[in-house]
């Protein structure tokens, strides 16, 4: 079974599993304790969550949301949600402008669902940049958040009224993107006042719509002990729920389902129900990919490269190919998979360097015309001794996958490889990663086991601690390392 198919018929599955229990359910916003467990076939997406018990937890207080929000949205179609005076309120999360990559966007839906429960509002997305999210990735099925095209004010090119409607947080004098302002975990955190005071307000005082762009996946350990407070075992971010809600939320939209088709056809990935690969990606435009203060110039002078691409000549070049090779070496030590060589999925937002990694390191007339690239103390022959043994795979990079935050003002088009990498990235039995978090992400919603970082951030790098027996401690500044973190 190909993978793409194994996607459609997972979340297809999910859905139709999720809309049978929300007919049983109270419809009612609640906080409850109860795990339900969704049943699914033992051969269902092996690769997608490895999942081996056939289980897939919900918990009941999201369960229930889902069911009163599929009522909600039944009763209130279109406009009506925001015009029949005995629709309920709504929460919205919105972008704007700089929202952060897919991870900072989407990785927060846990969080939305608890303000969205805890606030007793049916809960939407809307994009205003770099396009609108439905471009890429639709509803599918269990939970409705997109806004109908009938509904002045929400469109690509109407961020004026949509930043002047009241926001969820405005009362509390929150930055919403600031982690070290949103994050404390003790009981009276700035995040349960804004719910307080969003209870608090009537329709008069406080609109139908709140607005919102808290970067919930910064905050899990908080949404954890507002959790374990209610007396909740499932911490969601680390389980199989959190790849379960994703997909209550998303499949792919047309053009990037056909586009997720065509790759992995033509790459031969999960062409039997046996097969695995792994994934590994290089973020090497990442501005924390280098020392605090160093500002690498684009392919356009007068802009990074994290805006413009990265220049692959010279200092640079050897940055990213060095990146890789380190990257490669990580992967020679994870534990293999029988006896097949398994193949190896390579995404990186430098298209240059996905060809030559992917492309010229394999072709031996490359090699022999640029022969003076390869001697024994150069990155290129690092590089190429590292590649020899992996059978690399990887689409054809003629431009670069254009970041969602940096990179707006595209046509959608120009944004499908970002998507499809995820999905790909979603299909692996191992993640490699280093800078940033969309890798690790795709990681997070498969639910795989096999993890692996080769590198952390040069600065500013913020990662979570325990104990070492399942304790939270939050989160601490780690500095750069440069080793196989498995």
């Amino acid at each position: 079974m190909r993978f793409y198919l194994l996607v459609s018929i997972v979340g297809l599955f999910v859905a139709v599993q999720l809309l049978v229990l929300f007919s049983t359910v109270n419809e009612q916003v609640v906080d409850g304790s109860i795990t339900h467990m969704i049943e699914v076939n033992d051969n269902s997406e092996k690769n997608i969550t490895n999942a081996s018990t056939g289980e897939l937890p919900l918990p009941q207080w999201i369960v229930d949301y889902m069911a009163w929000h599929t009522e909600m949205r039944k009763q209130f179609p279109g406009r009506s949600l925001f015009e029949h005076p005995n629709a309920p309120k709504i929460l919205v999360r919105i972008c704007l402008g700089l929202c952060g990559g897919l991870h900072d966007r989407l990785g927060q839906l846990p969080y939305d669902l608890y303000l969205a429960n805890r606030t007793g509002r049916v809960l939407l997305i809307n994009w205003s940049r770099p396009r609108a999210l439905e471009n890429f990735l639709v509803p599918s099925g269990p939970i409705d958040w997109s806004i109908d095209e009938s509904i002045e004010g929400w469109g690509f090119d109407n961020m004026v009224p949509i930043r002047a409607l009241p926001k969820l947080f405005q009362e509390e004098g929150i930055k919403e993107q600031a982690p070290d302002m949103n994050c404390n975990k003790t009981k009276y955190d700035m995040a349960e006042r804004a719910i307080r005071s969003a209870n608090d307000k009537d329709d008069l005082l406080y609109g139908r719509v709140l607005t919102f762009s808290f970067l919930g996946h910064l905050c899990e350990h908080s949404l954890e002990y507002r959790l374990r407070e209610r007396g909740e075992t499932d911490m969601i971010h680390s389980t199989a729920t959190f790849g379960n809600i994703f997909r209550a939320f998303f499949r792919p939209s047309k053009p990037v389902q056909e586009y997720i088709d065509k790759s992995v056809t033509r790459l031969g990935l999960m062409e039997t129900s046996t097969e695995s690969y792994s994934a590994l990606h290089c973020r090497v435009r990442h501005p924390k990919a280098r020392p605090a203060g160093d500002v690498v110039v684009g392919k356009h002078l007068k802009y990074p490269a994290d805006k413009t691409g990265l220049p692959f000549e010279g200092a640079n070049r050897a940055f990213a190919i060095a990146t890789a090779t380190r990257a490669l070496q990580c992967f020679g030590s994870l534990p293999k998979q029988g006896q097949m060589i398994e193949p190896l999925y390579f995404l990186s937002d430098s298209n240059d360097l996905v060809t030559y990694i992917s492309r010229n390191l394999k072709n031996q007339s490359f090699i022999e015309e640029n022969a003076s690239f390869f001697n024994d103390s150069s990155v290129d022959e690092k590089a190429l001794e590292a590649v020899r043994s992996v059978d690399i795979r990887a689409r054809e990079a003629i431009e670069e996958n254009a970041h969602i935050d940096r990179q707006k003002g595209r046509q959608p088009s120009e944004y499908y490889s970002t998507f499809v990498d995820l999905y790909i990235a979603m299909g692996a039995r191992c993640v490699i990663y280093g800078i940033g978090y969309y890798a690790s992400f795709a990681a997070k919603i498969s639910n795989t086991e096999c993890v692996m970082s080769y590198t952390r951030e040069e600065w500013g790098g913020i990662y979570k601690e325990d104990d070492g027996h399942g304790k939270n401690l939050g989160w601490k500044k780690v500095a750069a390392e440069e080793k196989c973190i498995f």
